[in-house]
């Protein structure tokens, strides 16, 4: 008696697209199958399931994966450590399952084959026609091929990047091409999603002499136990004044960007509701208007701007589709600041065959505090 699965989620898998389980079994008769999926606090009872006419069964783990990488939601909620990297424990998954098989003859139901399955998630998602990448150690950013990233880096605002799953016994290495100079991530004790911080806001790997950057593209590459994993190429951009954003992207991490410090306000205010005041008053004895508002409820909105390249265009992508957008409340480099969650409104427009564009984009900010009835 077995159970063959043929198919399953391959590689780190993009929890926000349906993973299928598709399995066979041998056992004859009228049969079914029960699905243990850990953890148990979380789903105390087993998923019961039948096969189709040509005894194929298909289970779908979207759903129970999303359920436990968002159990926070998508605000980043991590304070900046004391070191250049932080473990992530709400990024990275792996789910384990079990699978049991029943069959019934003449009335008696009998157990066969019991298979134990592990699979690895992450809290990305992929449109039609994007890969799921074969590399651990690739970013939760935006590539063409799972090996190679351009990121942009504003000096003096707070900024890093995840590596997508590390393991408890690897060394991690970072190594900058232009300079030479190469540097080790150091207290990983657990699997799972790292935190790399380039920036921390106040000081960063240059003021630290830590891993110096230039002003211009800085070739950085990753490394695992010695063995080359991934390039990044960092633009390094002087320190300047803007509106600062983090956004959670398509592909599980976290992007940065830093607006123009030119704006245009505008402050959006709707009345509460009208209510009656009954002045009483007869028209010789001076009108009155007859209602008044409770009050009023108000947002500042704030239009900004920027010039992207080719590259930058690619990151801002996922900007427009992302559940949680924030503000940092600094608008100077190396002036600490705290971040708050905003609205977005906007049109992504690119025109490709130019090398800079310029995208507009339109924050709405938390309601403001009103004098209500």
């Amino acid at each position: 008696m077995a159970i063959t699965v043929t198919q399953f989620p391959s590689g780190i898998y993009p929890a926000f697209n349906d993973s299928y389980i598709s399995f066979t079994s041998s056992l004859t008769g009228l049969t079914k199958s029960e699905i243990t999926v850990e953890p148990d606090s979380l789903f105390p009872n087993a998923f019961l399931i039948y096969p189709n006419t040509n005894g194929r069964y298909i289970f779908n783990l979207k759903d129970i994966v999303k359920s436990r990488l968002t159990v926070s939601g998508f605000t980043d909620n991590y304070t900046v450590p004391s070191g250049w990297n932080q473990e992530i424990t709400n990024t990275y998954l792996e789910q384990n399952i079990s699978i049991t098989d029943f069959n019934s003859i003449s009335g008696t139901t009998t157990s066969g084959a019991t298979i134990e399955l592990s699979y690895e998630f992450d809290r990305s998602v992929k449109q039609v026609g994007e890969s799921v990448y074969n590399n651990p150690y690739q970013l939760l950013n935006t590539s063409e091929n799972g090996i190679d990233y351009h990121l942009t880096y504003f000096e003096g605002f707070p900024f890093s990047f995840e590596v997508q799953r590390v393991t408890d016994d690897d060394t991690i290495s970072v190594k900058n091409v232009n300079s030479g100079i190469e540097n080790y991530i150091t207290g990983i004790t657990e699997t799972n999603t790292q935190r790399i911080y380039t920036d921390k806001g106040v000081s960063n790997w240059t003021s630290t002499n830590f891993l110096p950057l230039t002003d211009t593209v800085n070739l950085l590459e990753l490394y695992q136990n010695e063995t080359f994993k991934t390039n990044l190429y960092l633009k390094k951009v002087n320190p300047k004044c803007g509106y600062y954003i983090k956004w959670f992207n398509q592909n599980g991490g976290y992007s940065y960007w830093l607006f123009n410090e030119f704006s245009k306000e505008e402050l959006k205010v709707k009345s509460l509701k009208d209510v009656a005041t009954n002045p009483f008053r007869n028209v010789n004895e001076g009108l009155l208007n007859n209602t008044t508002t409770i009050g009023y409820e108000g947002a500042k909105i704030i239009e900004v701007k920027s010039q992207v390249d080719d590259n930058e265009n690619e990151l801002l992508k996922s900007l427009f589709t992302s559940p949680s957008v924030q503000l940092y409340t600094s608008q100077s480099p190396y002036i600490s600041g705290e971040w708050i969650s905003i609205y977005l409104d906007g049109k992504y427009e690119i025109i490709n065959k130019k090398n800079q564009n310029e995208i507009k984009v339109i924050l709405e900010l938390p309601a403001l505090n009103t004098q209500t009835l």
